[in-house]
C-alpha cells in the first residue's frame, strides 16, 4: 500500500471531527515501520 496516497484519501473525506483519529492512525502506521 502507499500510505501518503491513502492518508490523503482519508485527510480529502474526512472533517474536523475526524482529523485527530486519522492522527491516531497515521501514528500507527508509521510505529509498526
Amino acid at each position: 500500500m502507499d500510505y501518503k496516497k491513502e492518508i490523503i484519501k482519508m485527510l480529502d473525506m474526512a472533517d474536523e471531527r475526524c482529523l485527530k483519529l486519522i492522527c491516531v492512525h497515521i501514528k500507527a502506521l508509521l510505529g509498526l515501520r
